[in-house]
């Protein structure tokens, strides 16, 4: 059966995107003025990180905050109903951009 050049080229491709979505995401990226805007009531990334109540940028900080203020944050100001879900939300879109 002869080779398709064409369809390795872009399983290889494909393969290497998939690749690319492991790895660590900033905050930044992860909650960019996009994801904001469309799910939170805030107009841009900026706004929102001034408004939440922990530094998400401090390892240190989150870990010793209580996610269920969080949860009721998100709750108030979002179209979600926890931290976790608001992040798997904007994870999920990160990857898709990623694999385009």
């Amino acid at each position: 059966m002869p080779k398709n050049n064409n369809l390795e080229k872009q399983l290889k491709a494909f393969g290497k995107k998939v690749a690319a979505t492991s790895g660590p995401v900033s905050m930044g990226v992860l909650f960019n003025d996009d994801f904001i805007s469309r799910k939170t009531d805030f107009e841009n990334s900026e706004s929102f990180f001034q408004a939440v109540p922990v530094n998400l940028d401090s390892e240190e900080e989150y870990a010793k905050f209580d996610e269920s203020e969080l949860d009721t944050f998100i709750a108030e100001h979002s179209k979600f109903n926890s931290w976790k879900e608001f992040m798997q939300s904007a994870a999920t879109e990160q990857v898709i951009k990623r694999l385009k």
